[in-house]
């Protein structure tokens, strides 16, 4: 089987999966419900949703271009923006968040004229300390998780889930130490360079400020949109409450088994806010206008990409030659 026939196969199975867990939360919750109550919501909360969402892409390019510019000459800020915000739309629009990746690569190496494997490095740095940042989240908010949530099995799950988070983080760390036996994989040698930059960060207190206050600032961002949501559905649920749930939600949504985490975000969310006295159709009406308003701060990045393409794809007009 070809690759282009694998990945269409996963593909598919993806759009299965999404399609099966929705269509099955359809079922078990009153749906109707839900979407009356999604439809409530009140403006303003959504508009506040909606901005803070988009602060946090304004953070994540200033981050990306800090993470960009450890070796390298790099381009204004104006673009990463629009780089960013066409990232966001395409980890909307495409079956994996890989999509908006690949998409900021693309434009930082060829219209900003770094070389693929620095432009890869940079996107793929600002990917993982953007899921650190979830992680140390979902940690500091675990004694309220642990309050919430008594269910040991449970509890044990998301130990599990962050401890490899975090032991994953660390793994990335000491590629460069491992066996020269080790280093020679394919897999692990691309990843080497990266791991030298990742440990650069952290030992460089002026560049690890940097990063560290825009990953925090951003995270609690898009965080504190899905609180101000739920008080614009008259959801009563406590601050901390959101800010325990919502990092493990959007860390098992990252498994990439359905299309940008539908289907298990709002899986996880029922499950989760239903010890906080929230109903399954409060739970999905939050989980998915939460969803919504990050499609909705994406569109201007879709816009972004056709302005690009319909100015690289413009025929050069020619002067004309000399009268005959």
């Amino acid at each position: 089987m070809s690759e282009k026939a694998r990945r269409t196969l996963w593909t598919l199975l993806k759009f299965g999966v999404t399609v099966g867990l929705l269509s099955y939360l359809a079922q078990s919750i009153e749906l109707d419900q839900a979407l009356e109550l999604a439809a409530s919501a009140h403006p303003g909360s959504v508009v506040l949703a909606m901005a803070m969402v988009a602060a946090q892409q304004v953070i994540i390019a200033l981050r990306w271009r800090f993470l960009a510019s450890m070796k390298a000459e790099t381009p204004t800020y104006g673009r990463f923006f629009r780089w960013t915000m066409e990232g966001l739309f395409f980890n909307q629009t495409l079956p994996s968040s890989v999509g908006g990746d690949a998409i900021r690569i693309f434009r930082l190496a060829r219209d900003g004229g770094l070389r693929v494997s620095h432009a890869t490095s940079s996107v793929l740095l600002d990917r993982a300390f953007g899921l650190l940042g979830i992680v140390l989240i979902a940690a500091i908010f675990l004694p309220t998780m642990f309050h919430l949530i008594t269910d040991p099995v449970m509890q044990q799950g998301v130990v599990l889930l962050l401890a490899a988070g975090l032991g994953g983080f660390a793994f990335f760390l000491i590629l460069d130490g491992l066996p020269p036996s080790v280093r020679r994989w394919k897999i692990v040698a691309e990843f080497l360079n990266m791991s030298k930059q990742a440990r650069h960060v952290l030992l460089s207190p002026p560049l690890l400020a940097k990063v560290g206050l825009s990953t925090a600032a951003g995270q609690t961002l898009a965080l504190s949109a899905f609180y101000v949501l739920a008080q614009g559905l008259d959801v009563n649920v406590a601050y901390g409450v959101t800010m325990a749930v919502l990092p493990v939600a959007i860390l098992i949504a990252t498994i990439p088994v359905t299309i940008a985490g539908w289907g298990l975000r709002e899986g996880v969310l029922i499950v989760a806010l239903s010890y906080a006295a929230v109903s399954e159709p409060q739970a999905l009406a939050l989980s998915v206008l939460y969803g919504l308003v990050h499609v909705a701060v994406g569109l201007p990045g879709g816009l972004f990409w056709l302005m690009a393409r319909t100015k690289a794809e413009k025929p050069e007009t020619q002067s004309p030659g000399p009268a005959a």
